[in-house]
C-alpha cells in the first residue's frame, strides 16, 4: 500500500472515506436541524439517555468535518493517515452507539443492520488509513 498525495491518486481509493465522513456531517447537521426529533421518533427516544440530541447532532457534525477537512488536505497537501484514522475511527464508534441506541429503544428497525454496516465500513477505512500511516512512518 502507498501513500498518495495527488487528489487524482487518492480519490479513487478513499471513496468510502469521503462518502462515510460526508454522510456522518450530514447526519449531525439532519439531528441538528429538527429539533425534538429524538423525542418524538421511537427509534432515537432512548439515545436520549445517553446525551441530548444537540450533542449527537454537534458531535457527528465535528467527526464528519474532520473526515472531511483530514481527507482533503491528504489529497490535495500532505498525506494525512493519522488524521484519517483518528477521525474514521471516532466515525465507527459513534455509528455503533447510534445502532446500540436505536436497538436499545426496543422498536424494531432497520437501522440497526444499517448502522452496523456503515461501522463495518469505517473499520475499512481504519485499516486502510492505518495502512497508509504504517507506509508513511518507514520511508
Amino acid at each position: 500500500m502507498t501513500v498518495h498525495v495527488r487528489f487524482q491518486q487518492t480519490l479513487p481509493l478513499r471513496v468510502p472515506e469521503w462518502i462515510l465522513a460526508g454522510m456522518m456531517l450530514f447526519w449531525g447537521w439532519n439531528v441538528l436541524s429538527h429539533d425534538g426529533m429524538f423525542a418524538s421518533n421511537p427509534s432515537f427516544s432512548a439515545m436520549l439517555n445517553i446525551m441530548s440530541q444537540s450533542a449527537w447532532g454537534s458531535g457527528a457534525l465535528a467527526l464528519g468535518l474532520a473526515g472531511l477537512v483530514g481527507l482533503a488536505i491528504n489529497g490535495f497537501w500532505k498525506a494525512t493517515p493519522f488524521i484519517r484514522t483518528a477521525s474514521a475511527f471516532g466515525r465507527a464508534f459513534l455509528w455503533l452507539q447510534i445502532h446500540f441506541g436505536i436497538y436499545a429503544s426496543g422498536t424494531p428497525s432497520t437501522g440497526t443492520v444499517v448502522y452496523l454496516g456503515l461501522v463495518s465500513l469505517e473499520i475499512w477505512n481504519i485499516y486502510r488509513a492505518m495502512g497508509d500511516a504504517r507506509t508513511a512512518l518507514t520511508k
